[in-house]
């Protein structure tokens, strides 16, 4: 898509400020150690993408799954396990190495909690993931 058309879709610079400006106060945030105000801060990211951004989405979604799955009491890993499995869905349409860099992190974050059901089934779905397995599925 074209820069112009990007801006059109996104009727003027709204779109792209807002969600510039949500990138850089989730990084601040999770710089401070606010986890939670950095959750908060990427759902509402997450909400503003549409199908045309699964990029972004993606990216969100793993974003998101890590900060759930840091120390804390923010710390939700089946959440991050199921955030972690949508992130998956949207990467294997997309044969991104910056995807799979991002699923990578995720992966050795979750990596010792391995004995939770829904972990080790993320842990798990990223290994096929990674080896392409999923890709003999795609038609």
């Amino acid at each position: 898509m074209s820069r112009g058309r990007w801006y059109q879709d996104c009727r003027g610079v709204g779109c792209r400020s807002r969600w510039s400006i949500g990138l850089l106060r989730r990084s601040v945030s999770l710089a401070a150690g606010d986890t939670g105000q950095a959750i908060a801060l990427l759902d509402e990211g997450i909400a503003l993408f549409d199908e045309s951004f699964t990029r972004n989405r993606q990216a969100y979604l793993t974003h998101v799954a890590c900060a759930h799955a840091r120390p804390g009491k923010q710390r939700d890993l089946d959440n991050a396990a199921a955030r972690g499995m949508e992130a998956i869905d949207i990467a294997e349409s997309l044969h991104s190495t910056y995807s799979v860099d991002l699923l990578s992190g995720l992966y050795h974050q979750m990596e010792p909690h391995a004995k939770m059901p829904a972990v080790g089934d993320f842990l798990e779905r990223y290994l096929r993931f990674e080896r392409g397995e999923w890709a003999a599925n795609v038609p």
